[in-house]
């Protein structure tokens, strides 16, 4: 018996001692809480240079990346990164040598809230605290929540060479790294705002870096051009154009008093406008990345050029070069087509249709015609050579074209919207003359007719032409009365 009770209390004893020895991790404060270990597979961190750390990891699982939005990685207890949930590695370059951080991954749940806005006339400042009576709006507010810590990991950037050697740069988007001169990253436009050259950031925009600044030439419209500039004290952008400019005055639609305005042109290949110019300058912001990248908008200056129809449509051609400089020094060179599929004459296929009508117009008229009980519009031959004699040629072809149109197209094939540009592309291809449409009906604001410029000059502003295709006998239309 009494050997029984000896082996009960020597088990006992032992129980205990397995039971301390057991607990002492948590009794030191290092068991994850979080089970990091059961989340995170493979998980390791290691320097790869004297200027970075890389992070690697199992994928996640199925399961794992249903229920999150994405992976953040941690650097001394604050988020630097936020990754895609299908991510694996991560290289954080931007250390300085020798350097000792702690890692951490963590997955997060993106969730958006609505949230009032009140404007404060004091501050300028959209806030979120209540302000009686004024202004407000409602925004979407991202928030995030964090959860699967996985272990925290502590490593030392490499140390080596001369430490005279290392020098700070500084990228396009402001960002610091500590390198090596003359290593690879410092050589790199992409890194190092003070090389000059041509590069692509991460998300495929081209920049170009000359003297510390950098230029985002936008190359993707095909009538329009536009330059920013980060990183620059003031805006010193301009962008020429190697064809000469004319002001031109631009006439309104109003019929007695039409609003004017100096526009500048250009000319094209076959001696017509070609198109209106537009300039514009000032200070915008630009992301050069995806939206969900998260990182901010810069601000930049900016110089665009819009390059405009002049009649509804393009009735000439030409490729147009265009220098932007900065501070008189050329930056960038870009060319845009204008109707690059333009017929032999220079013209698009709406207005080379809508001219064959007024030429048709008149050839009708010029080889004996008479259009005599046309409804809207009659022009018997005989007052079609009085105006040719009385008025001029000019005159006598557009009502020409006004009885003509009346007479074969129907008002579905051509309203007098259509009409009015069937008279526009005549006058100015055949004779010209350029002019715009005008409201000349004040009782029928739709109602259009084409008005040439010399008439606004002139001050004689209801001096117009109008027609369209004829109605039928149930027409309720004001301008068939």
């Amino acid at each position: 018996m009494r050997s029984r009770e000896v082996r009960k209390r020597l088990a006992a004893i032992l129980l205990a001692f397995a039971v301390a020895f057991t607990m002492m991790p948590a009794a030191a404060g290092n068991l994850d809480s979080n089970a990091a270990t059961a989340y995170w597979k493979k998980l390791k961190a290691k320097a790869t240079s004297e200027t970075s750390v890389k992070l690697s990891w199992k994928a996640l699982t199925a399961v794992q990346k249903n229920k999150i939005s994405g992976i953040a990685v941690y650097r001394d207890g604050k988020v630097i990164k936020k990754l895609s949930k299908t991510t694996k590695t991560f290289n954080d370059s931007s250390l300085a040598a020798g350097s000792t951080h702690s890692y951490q991954l963590k997955t997060y749940k993106k969730t958006t809230k609505k949230v009032k806005m009140y404007w404060n006339k004091k501050t300028g400042q959209w806030q979120t605290k209540k302000i009686s009576g004024a202004k407000t709006k409602t925004v979407k507010k991202k928030k995030y929540k964090y959860a699967n810590n996985s272990k925290i990991m502590k490593v030392t950037a490499r140390t080596g060479g001369n430490a005279a050697e290392k020098v700070q740069i500084t990228d396009y988007r402001g960002n610091v790294r500590t390198v090596k001169k003359n290593s690879a990253d410092y050589n790199n436009p992409l890194y190092n705002r003070e090389i000059d050259g041509t590069f692509t950031n991460e998300w495929g925009y081209e920049l170009i870096q000359r003297h510390g600044l950098t230029f985002y030439p936008n190359k993707t419209g095909t009538v329009k051009y536009s330059i920013h500039v980060l990183n620059a004290p003031d805006n010193k952008l301009t962008i020429e154009i190697d064809r000469p400019e004319s002001l031109v005055t631009k006439w309104g639609k109003d019929l007695y008093s039409p609003t004017s305005e100096q526009v500048p042109f250009i000319f094209g290949d076959h001696g017509r406008r070609l198109a209106s110019v537009e300039r514009i300058s000032g200070t915008g912001k630009i992301r050069l990345a995806t939206k969900s990248s998260n990182l901010p908008k810069i601000s930049a200056y900016y110089a665009q050029i819009n390059l405009w129809q002049i009649a509804g449509a393009w009735i000439d051609t030409g490729a147009v070069n265009l220098v932007a400089k900065y501070d008189g020094e050329v930056i960038d060179r870009y060319t845009l087509i204008i109707n690059g599929n333009a017929d032999s004459n220079g013209l698009d296929v709406y207005p080379a249709s809508l001219y064959k009508i007024g030429v048709d117009a008149v050839a009708f008229f010029d080889n004996g015609g008479s259009l005599t009980e046309q409804g809207m519009w009659p022009l018997s031959q005989e007052e079609y050579q009085a105006l040719k004699t009385e008025m001029g040629d000019y005159y006598a072809h557009m009502k020409a074209i006004e009885s003509y149109v009346n007479k074969n197209y129907t008002y579905d094939q051509y309203t007098c919207w259509g009409g009015a540009f069937i008279l526009k592309y005549y006058s100015i291809l055949a004779h010209g003359i350029y002019g715009d449409s005008c409201q000349n009906d004040p009782s029928n604001p739709d109602h259009l007719s084409f008005r040439p410029d010399y008439a606004c000059e002139s001050g004689d502003y209801d001096l117009c032409f109008q027609t369209n295709g004829h109605h039928g006998s149930d027409c309720n239309c004001p301008n068939c009365k």
